[in-house]
């Protein structure tokens, strides 16, 4: 009994797992067989051309058939009306035997029949390439409401660190707030032989780098540093005035930082306030035990610009 329900309890386990397995990759299935589903479309589209040709050679031929009977027609016609030595009583036999020939296997153009056949003949490619856009717009579908519901949980963790950031500053004023969100920490060096904690560099994932880390960092001129920092700043204010949105990796290309997978998406907009903060912090060197002045600098939060963000245009802006 036992064994029974550890075999049940295994299999159900791996029934959910296989449904959030597939659930995950759900979007991705569905654009792989759409695509797929598209390439049987052209092939059975490809294939469904020659019985489209027979048909419409089928049509052409009864059409030609028709015209001919009425010319046969008209001819006997016009025979009976003429002077009865002047006929070619030969010819006129042949034609009435053709007549009556043509009639025998002769079938007329009907509507219904040609929408019918012409359906039957490219219900297959229809079929698989409405199925296989479905499949497409379905995994769009499913993408774009995640995209939206991580957009909504962004939003709501960037409420929640602003109504913090705000109640830290009004209880302890913006200086404490800017030395609190500097990363730095302690470390025991020794110097002369004697052991002493110092406030050293602590590197930080967030809003913020040490400009030390940067490639224009500028190790013997502090003032350049604080100037190029400036520079910067006023570049990306123009830019976000220009453009109406301004992405995270553009600041940090600007500033010399390597780009983030979250920055391609992430941003601000004219509805932003954009500024580069700097925080001058006198950080001990572990190695030469001497105070120097390193700048962090800090923008405000990021938020999901995706949709803010044009793609068109010379320069995709």
């Amino acid at each position: 009994m036992e064994n029974k329900l550890t075999l049940k309890t295994k299999a159900t386990r791996g029934i959910k797992k296989a449904e959030k397995l597939a659930a995950k990759h759900s979007p991705l299935a569905l654009t792989v067989t759409g695509v797929i589903g598209l390439g049987a479309t052209a092939y059975l589209a490809y294939k469904s051309a020659h019985k489209i040709e027979a048909i419409t050679d089928d049509i052409e031929e009864r059409r030609q058939t028709a015209e001919r009977m009425d010319d046969i027609i008209e001819e006997i016609e016009a025979a009976g009306e003429a002077d009865p030595v002047e006929v070619d009583l030969d010819h006129l036999k042949d034609i009435r035997s053709e007549l009556s020939n043509l009639e025998a296997h002769y079938k007329p153009v009907d509507r219904r029949e040609t929408i019918y056949r012409l359906g039957k003949a490219v219900a297959a490619p229809v079929a698989t390439g409405v199925l296989s856009v479905c499949a497409i717009a379905l995994s769009y579908y499913i993408q774009n409401n995640r995209i939206l519901n991580l957009a909504a949980s962004l939003a709501t963790a960037t409420a929640e660190n602003a109504f913090f950031e705000k109640k830290y500053r009004e209880t302890y004023g913006d200086d404490k707030y800017e030395e609190f969100i500097t990363p730095t920490e302690e470390q025991e060096i020794e110097k002369d032989g004697k052991s002493k904690k110092v406030k050293v560099q602590a590197k930080k994932d967030g809003n913020g780098r040490w400009f030390s880390e940067s490639n224009e960092y500028a190790s013997d001129d502090h003032d350049y540093n604080r100037q190029f920092i400036r520079t910067v700043e006023d570049r990306m204010q123009d830019k976000l005035f220009r453009n109406g949105y301004l992405v995270l990796n553009d600041v940090l290309d600007q500033l010399g930082f390597e780009r983030s997978r979250a920055g391609a998406l992430a941003g601000w907009s004219v509805e932003n306030d954009f500024k580069l903060s700097q925080v001058v912090t006198n950080v001990t060197d572990p190695e030469t035990g001497e105070m120097n002045p390193q700048i962090y600098i800090s923008w405000p939060k990021p938020r999901y610009i995706y949709d803010d963000v044009s793609y068109s245009g010379r320069y995709g802006e």
